[in-house]
């Protein structure tokens, strides 16, 4: 990220501070492409972080630990089923989502289970 200042314009407080000024942010640019929400007519579901969601929910029949869940799922990534790949970013992105909306819960060791 790349910030800018500059002056601050005639307030009342810039009259006691000269010096005062305001810091401006550019955009950043990410180099690579973020993880899809939602497919489209060129996203398949299997790519997209909803595709994964599902996968995930039906994946959590049983109550499992994030590092199994993502081992779990790692079996079936690039298969006929499931043509594409995640991560472990991917997954969690997927959790996230997942609890937003109140189908996954956490318990108190760190075990994701269902809500359903």
């Amino acid at each position: 990220y790349k910030v800018k200042a500059s002056p601050m314009p005639n307030t009342p407080n810039s009259a006691m501070n000269p010096t005062s000024k305001r810091a401006m942010c550019s955009t950043h640019i990410q180099e690579r492409s973020p993880p899809v929400l939602l497919p489209d007519k060129h996203i398949k579901i299997s790519e997209s972080l909803l595709g994964l969601a599902a996968l995930v929910l039906e994946s959590l029949s049983e109550t499992l630990s994030f590092d199994a869940l993502v081992a779990s799922l790692s079996a079936k990534f690039e298969t006929p089923e499931w043509p594409a790949f995640h991560n472990a970013e991917s997954v969690c992105l997927a959790l996230c989502f997942l609890h937003s909306i109140g189908l996954v819960d956490v318990a108190d060791d760190g075990a994701l289970f269902r809500c359903v």
